[in-house]
């Protein structure tokens, strides 16, 4: 009986645990020049070689909402 009962315990600590890990979002890059429209795996892919202005960055999903699109260099 007590096999059962401590069990059943880790049983429920141990889906508790689990449920508590939070998923980390990718972060990619992307040059904030007026013609940028890709966003990057890495801030040293050549696709930011001719960046006018700053790179900077961000999660994918911000990169996303923003209207950028994945590099075909890094991707």
């Amino acid at each position: 009986m007590k096999t059962l009962i401590l069990s059943a315990l880790a049983f429920i600590l141990s889906g508790q645990v689990s449920t508590e890990v939070k998923t980390k979002e990718a972060t990619v890059y992307i040059c904030t020049g007026p013609k940028a429209k890709k966003y990057h795996a890495t801030e040293t892919c050549r696709g930011l070689n001719r960046c006018s202005g700053s790179i900077k960055q961000l999660s994918v999903s911000s990169a996303k909402s923003k209207g950028f699109t994945p590099c075909k260099i890094c991707y």
